[in-house]
């Protein structure tokens, strides 16, 4: 599902996770509000969630790492108000994330394990950027940007 570049009004839907096959779900720049759903979870094939420069609140639930090795990319940058860590643990359960985006967020990246930098360098979507003003962590695989 791709939203992009058009005006949405409202939140994502709880309903969102009665979709089990649901691979991509791209809702960029559409202006969406509110959390990101605890549901959303359930997407357990979901490859990409892609939901940058909107006006998301919240913190990340930890159900997202439910989504497990499906998940290769997660960006939420550029969106001001969405805070709370990304800890190693959630990390260790997306081993398959190879693109992670949280600048312009008020989001904490723990430590990334280092074998999710090992494999991730080498793939060719390869992008981990975090908001270093936030994350204290040394990231020996992150791009600062803020």
């Amino acid at each position: 599902l791709r939203l992009i570049h058009i005006t949405l009004e409202g939140s994502i839907p709880t309903e969102i996770g009665s979709l089990g096959e649901l691979q991509s779900l791209a809702l960029e720049s559409t202006g969406i509000t509110g959390t990101i759903p605890l549901e959303l979870g359930r997407c357990t094939k979901l490859k990409e969630f892609l939901a940058y420069h909107n006006r998301l609140s919240g913190t990340i639930p930890s159900t997202i790492s439910d989504i497990g090795v499906s998940l290769i990319k997660l960006d939420l940058s550029q969106n001001f108000l969405v805070s709370g860590t990304i800890s190693t643990a959630f990390l260790a359960r997306l081993s398959s994330l190879v693109y992670l985006l949280t600048y312009q967020t008020q989001i904490k990246v723990d430590r990334i394990p280092e074998k999710l930098c090992q494999r991730s360098a080498s793939h060719p979507d390869w992008r981990f950027e975090i908001n270093c003003r936030v994350s204290t962590e040394d990231c020996g695989c992150c791009i600062c940007a803020y």
